[in-house]
């Protein structure tokens, strides 16, 4: 019985530090996202995508507190995405200069 607590004590410190490196991961991919975000020159698109990726409200509680349509809170989305995405290329490009 003592040695299986002690590989079960084992096993929860193992899974403990994992689960600090995830946190410390989220950590960092939260504060990239943020960053990229304010890159978008478009009010709405930078609120849809704060309040969707890291408030993590749902589209429709957004598009209420928008004062839109689903469809168009969607849409917001997808275009700033698209939007980010060729932000990014660019910046890819020019730091590979």
């Amino acid at each position: 019985p003592g040695a299986r607590m002690g590989d079960i004590a084992g096993e929860v410190l193992d899974m403990e530090r994992k689960l600090r490196a995830l946190q410390r991961r989220k950590a960092t991919a939260f504060v990239q996202i943020r960053r990229e975000i304010e890159l978008l020159d478009n009010e709405d698109q930078h609120d849809i995508l704060v309040a969707f990726f890291l408030a993590r409200r749902p589209m429709h509680a957004i598009a209420d507190a928008q004062h839109l349509s689903l469809s168009s809170v969607y849409r917001i989305r997808k275009d700033a995405i698209q939007n980010l995405r060729v932000l990014l290329a660019k910046d890819l490009k020019s730091q590979e200069k």
